[in-house]
């Protein structure tokens, strides 16, 4: 008769994959808005502002994500 053990090997202490990942991408942003100071003119409809490229550019990353994950939970929502 033979035994069924289910051992599960421990995990080992390599490299953390999310962190280097993490670490990679906060130098790039770092480096992204150093880059990216000057001030740029804004218009819109009848308004008018002056902003910092990388912010702008910040925002416009960050709505095109909210607004790309909405859509995408609104078409699983109706199942299609």
């Amino acid at each position: 008769m033979t035994e069924q053990t289910d051992e599960v090997a421990p995990r080992g202490r390599g490299v953390n994959i999310r962190l280097v990942l993490g670490a990679v991408a906060a130098a790039a942003l770092a480096v992204f808005v150093a880059q990216n100071t000057a001030e740029v003119p804004v218009s819109f409809l009848w308004m008018d502002w002056r902003f910092p490229l990388y912010l702008l550019l910040l925002i416009t990353v960050a709505l095109t994500i909210i607004l790309a994950m909405g859509a995408t939970w609104l078409l699983r929502r109706r199942g299609t």
